[in-house]
């Protein structure tokens, strides 16, 4: 989170990515600033005063509806932005910006199956970044989703043995980071 806020109050990601006409994204880097404040303060209350929420999956009904989200959304800000500026990448980049945010929803609500998000995410981000020649991006992209299949692994196998009655659920969720 410090990086991020170093860099977006530099303005060196922000800037770069609004310069490569890839608003979408410019605009989710600033909001992420305001959602890690919020874990990060969430994360420093005592724990009787954080709520409890147990790591489960989403039902087919939920996915389902996320999934709609996602598309629907993707469509209307993607139309925004190509109709209303010269954003490059309109609709590509309305999918990483929506399906991050909704991925990061899911995140805090401890829905294993924003791992599957966040991977679409970076599946799509880091040829963007490439073609726009933010080659670094790009390879801390490549990073994420390595962190993404790894964690998204490491959760389900998790799950798996609290569904099969090994474990019990516990309130602890290790979130490394957002993108």
């Amino acid at each position: 989170m410090i990086a991020a806020v170093r860099h977006c109050l530099r303005g060196d990601l922000c800037v770069h990515l609004f310069v490569s006409r890839l608003y979408s994204d410019a605009i989710l880097h600033v909001v992420y600033i305001g959602l890690n404040t919020y874990g990060w303060y969430h994360w420093l209350q005592p724990t009787q005063i954080r709520q409890n929420i147990p790591v489960t999956r989403l039902t087919g009904k939920q996915l389902s509806t996320i999934i709609g989200a996602i598309v629907l959304l993707t469509l209307l800000w993607g139309y925004v932005m190509d109709t209303r500026t010269d954003a490059d990448f309109a609709y590509f980049d309305a999918f990483t910006t929506v399906a991050s945010l909704i991925a990061q929803f899911l995140l805090t609500r401890k829905k294993i199956d924003n791992w599957l998000i966040w991977i679409a995410v970076d599946l799509v981000a880091i040829p963007i970044y490439l073609l726009k020649g933010l080659y670094i991006t790009s390879g801390l992209y490549t990073v994420y989703l390595i962190l993404c299949f790894r964690l998204a692994g490491l959760e389900a196998r998790s799950q798996n043995r609290i569904d099969a009655g090994s474990l019990r659920q516990t309130s602890s969720y290790r979130t490394p980071c957002n993108h």
